[in-house]
C-alpha cells in the first residue's frame, strides 16, 4: 500500500495594485480659465488614497507552506481569515507542519488554532509532519496537545504508520517516546511495522517489532522443550 501524501498546490502572489493619480486637466485652448475651473483641476490632479489590499487565500496558504512569517502576518492584518482552507481541506497549520516550519506552527498555535483539525482526508497536522524528517515539529505538536494516535478518516493511517512508511527513524522514535501505539492497524489490517518492512525500512521495522511478544513466544517454546525433556527422563 502506498500512503497518500500531501500535494503542493500553486498559490498566487498577493495583489499589488495601486491607484494611479488622475490626469491633470489642461487649460482651455483659448488660455482662459476661471477660479472654479482651476480648483476643479487641482481636485482631479490629487491622488486617491491607497489602501492595503486583502491578500488572496492562496497567497496566505502558500506562505504557510513556505514558512514565510512576514507574508502570513501581513495577510492576516489585511483581513485574510487565519483558518481558511484550500480545496483539499488543508489549513495553514497542515501546510506549515508538512514542511516542518516550527516558527509558523508556534505562531498559529498561539492564535488558538485547532491542533487536531482534519483535512478532507481526515489527516491532522501531526500526520502530515510525521511524513518528513521533522522530529522537532512532531514533538512540538504533541507537546501542544496533538493526538499521537489519531487515525485519518480514509485509510486509517496514524502518524506512526506515516513515519514508518517514509523511513523517518527519528520521528518514529519521538512518536514511540510519546505513547504512539505500534499495534494499531489501518483499514487493511496493517501495522506501522508492516509499512516499514514493505518499504524496506528494516531498521525501523525491527524497532517496531513486538519484542515482548517474541520473548513470550520464545519462553513458551523453551518451557515446552524443558518439560518434554523432563518427561522423557522420568519415563526412563
Amino acid at each position: 500500500m502506498i500512503l497518500a501524501s500531501l500535494s503542493v498546490f500553486n498559490g498566487c502572489t498577493p495583489p499589488t495594485d495601486t491607484v494611479e493619480p488622475a490626469a491633470k486637466t489642461e487649460t482651455a485652448a483659448t488660455g482662459e480659465s476661471s477660479t472654479h475651473d482651476s480648483s476643479a483641476a487641482k481636485s482631479k490632479a490629487a491622488p486617491l488614497p491607497v489602501h492595503q489590499p486583502k491578500f488572496s487565500d492562496d497567497a496566505y496558504l502558500m506562505a504557510a507552506l513556505d514558512g514565510n512569517m512576514q507574508v502570513i502576518e501581513m495577510a492576516i492584518k489585511s483581513g485574510t481569515e487565519i483558518g481558511v482552507k484550500n480545496e483539499r481541506g488543508h489549513n495553514a497549520l497542515h501546510l506549515a507542519a508538512y514542511n516542518g516550519h516550527d516558527e509558523v506552527v508556534k505562531f498559529l498555535l498561539r492564535n488558538k488554532f485547532d491542533i487536531n483539525e482534519r483535512d478532507s482526508e481526515g489527516k491532522s497536522a501531526l500526520i502530515h509532519a510525521a511524513s518528513g524528517d521533522f522530529p522537532k515539529t512532531v514533538e512540538l505538536l504533541i507537546d501542544n496537545g496533538a493526538d499521537v494516535n489519531l487515525k485519518d478518516e480514509t485509510e486509517g493511517f496514524t502518524a506512526l504508520m506515516m513515519a514508518a512508511a517514509e523511513g523517518q527513524m527519528k520521528v518514529v522514535e519521538v512518536l514511540l517516546e510519546h505513547g504512539a501505539d505500534k499495534t494499531m492497524k489501518d483499514v487493511d489490517g496493517d501495522t506501522a511495522e508492516v509499512f516499514a518492512r514493505n518499504n524496506k525500512h528494516f531498521e525501523i521495522a525491527d524497532l517496531l517489532a513486538d519484542k515482548d511478544q517474541e520473548a513470550t513466544e520464545k519462553e513458551t517454546t523453551d518451557s515446552d522443550v524443558v518439560d518434554e525433556v523432563k518427561g522423557s527422563k522420568e519415563s526412563e
